[in-house]
């Protein structure tokens, strides 16, 4: 049966055509077997793919051959590479690029459902060390970070407040948000050492605008502050 095959097409032949209808042909058997949403992270990096043995995945799409009902759980990258089919949310039968599409999202939201189950363990943490985050600060702290993010100053308390617990969290995994005036204004007021801090926290676009704004606002700012100190002027807002 792996005649002619390259040695890792021989791996997928050995492990797939066992447990499919047609025990001959591998391409033929791949056609079998498709891909209905079930999916599961495992959250280490410690599971071998039963397609081709790729060692190590984390996250784990579970396909199922539609004659022998036998399951195998697989990376993400060997539904799109061997074409494999996958059923859309309305039951209909997917390939190419429109299956690659439906693929991608479903591990994108495994991978969002790890970042929000792991920012939460290190709130959690958090709350039981230092005394300065309460219970009330954290609820409301851990629904922004779960919703639609952090404001800069959230991000800065945490940040702080996670290095002086020693805690450890990938801070790309915490969101901050820009999108209201004052997140902004608050963002390019902030001072540099916690600027630093938080700097990983951003988004590569994110950066990009802070790098593009910075000059101008604090050119505002210091114009703002010269009139202010002028004597009988009354005070600007910025």
């Amino acid at each position: 049966m792996g005649q002619g095959l390259s040695p890792y097409l021989q791996r997928v032949a050995a492990n797939i055509l066992p447990l499919s209808q047609d025990q001959e042909d591998v391409v033929e058997a791949l056609k079998e077997w498709e891909y209905r949403g079930d999916k599961s992270d495992v959250e280490d990096a410690v599971e071998t793919c039963q397609l081709c043995d790729h060692y190590p995945i984390r996250y784990q799409f579970e396909i199922v051959n539609r004659f022998t009902n036998y399951r195998l759980d697989i990376g993400s990258e060997c539904i799109t590479r061997f074409d494999v089919a996958v059923i859309d949310e309305e039951g209909v039968q997917q390939r190419g690029a429109v299956a690659a599409k439906i693929v991608a999202k479903d591990r994108r939201k495994l991978e969002e459902e790890s970042r929000r189950r792991t920012v939460r363990r290190a709130l959690v943490q958090l709350a039981k060390m230092d005394q300065r985050i309460n219970s009330k600060m954290l609820d409301s702290i851990a629904n922004a970070a779960d919703d639609r993010g952090l404001s800069p100053k959230q991000a800065s308390l945490v940040v702080w407040r996670l290095d002086e617990n020693g805690i450890e969290l990938p801070r790309s995994y915490l969101k901050v948000m820009l999108k209201k005036a004052a997140e902004q204004d608050d963002l390019l007021a902030m001072e540099d050492f916690k600027l630093k801090q938080l700097w990983p926290c951003l988004t590569a676009a994110q950066q990009r605008w802070y790098s593009e704004k910075k000059p101008a606002f604090d050119a505002r700012r210091a114009k703002l502050a010269a009139m202010n100190a002028k004597p009988g002027h009354p005070p600007l807002r910025k």
